[in-house]
């Protein structure tokens, strides 16, 4: 049994936060360090374009030019909030699969090499891939091993279905066809033949107190599994809880902001944010913007991608509106001295994305949090 050595703190986090990532915030109710992002402008990057993400807001985070009430007319239900039964409710697979993929992350993991491969299982494999007979460099795994998921689609399509009921030991053929938009063009497009080895199947330890103790007690306090779980589920809940409010309220905008009133230069303004996210990313990871969109939005140019994230765009546009309503209804806003502990608090960041983006953004980022904050604490459950 191999055991990894260190903590990443940040990836321990995104782990036990145990909810959907995608593009956007930070999102939780209670206990927000463990807390991931929810449909809206990523702070957790490198700002690399010259883009000004605050300069539609002011001081405050609200927009400048745009009053809530041109725009919305009527609020929906936000206080005394019903949670559904399904949202409220922890599906165990869920904590599992979170669970593994945390004690794997820890090398907490047996080598099983007296079974084939089945469907789902975690495998440690070696492969050279040759196109046209010759070996090429991107598809070389030079025997340092890599572990996947047999049945998945994180690699070329039909690669990893092509694993299953082979066992350790096996060498063996697997045949697949380039994708055409494949990083390296020499081989874009083209069948390939991979000459594949499995090492061993990966089964997880179990969950024990001896982990908790010396991965998570310092950070989080527990001391045993039972513990552990426990916290697991209820974060996992209140993450849930979160998620449900954050698409009700982009529903709501839907319903109650037409979008014909709204303006094309504040419509603008997300979409140049959209373009300005992904110019930040592509500059992050060394690479070209064209690159970048095509890796992974699957656009190729600046138009496609817009037209791709246009009905995001639409949505984030109303639903900026509609919380930034809720929260002149309600009288909530943050002062320049609340920002950064609430940042802390959050898992948000630091001064250096105060610098980066500018108060004004970062209000109007950490605005969305402070009214969820306020739906979620008078949420009824069932």
């Amino acid at each position: 049994m191999k055991k990894k050595e260190g903590l990443n703190l940040k990836r321990l986090l995104a782990i036990l936060c145990i909810m959907t990532l995608t593009v956007g915030m930070l999102a939780g109710c209670a206990n927000k360090k463990t807390e991931e992002p929810v449909d809206e402008p990523n702070t957790d990057v490198v700002k690399t374009s010259d883009f000004d993400y605050g300069h539609i807001f002011d001081n405050d985070g609200f927009t400048r030019d745009y009053k809530t009430s041109d725009y919305v007319t009527e609020l929906p239900k936000y206080a005394g909030l019903e949670i559904p039964e399904e949202v409220a409710t922890v599906n165990e697979a869920d904590i599992e699969a979170h669970l593994n993929e945390f004690i794997f992350y820890y090398g907490y993991v047996n080598q099983v090499k007296d079974r084939a491969v089945v469907e789902g299982d975690r495998v440690n494999i070696d492969f050279i891939g040759y196109v046209d007979g010759d070996p090429f460099e991107a598809g070389n795994t030079k025997e340092q091993g890599v572990t996947v998921v047999a049945g998945s689609n994180a690699y070329v399509e039909g690669f990893l279905t092509q694993l299953i009921g082979h066992r350790p030991g096996e060498t063996f053929d697997i045949y697949v066809t380039m994708p055409a938009n494949f990083e390296y063009s020499e081989v874009a497009g083209k069948d390939a033949v991979f000459k594949t080895t499995i090492n061993y199947i990966e089964e997880r330890s179990e969950f024990t107190d001896e982990i908790v103790k010396e991965h998570l007690e310092e950070y989080r306090g527990w001391k045993t599994a039972e513990e552990a779980l426990t916290a697991m589920r209820d974060e996992t809940q209140k993450v849930q809880i979160r998620n449900y409010i954050a698409d009700y309220l982009t529903d709501k905008a839907k319903e109650l902001i037409d979008v014909e009133k709204l303006p094309e230069d504040y419509i603008k303004y997300f979409e140049d944010a959209t373009v300005a996210f992904f110019t930040d990313q592509a500059g992050v990871m060394g690479i070209s913007f064209e690159s970048y969109i095509s890796l992974y939005a699957q656009v190729d140019t600046k138009e496609a991608l817009l037209e791709k994230f246009r009905e995001n765009n639409i949505k984030e546009a109303q639903r900026t509106l509609l919380v930034q309503a809720i929260a002149e209804q309600e009288g909530i806003k943050l002062t320049d001295d609340e920002v950064l502990p609430y940042m802390t608090e959050i898992n948000a960041g630091d001064e250096e994305k105060i610098e980066m983006f500018g108060m004004p953004y970062v209000k109007h980022i950490l605005l969305y949090h402070k009214v969820v904050d306020f739906i979620c604490d008078k949420a009824i459950l069932p």
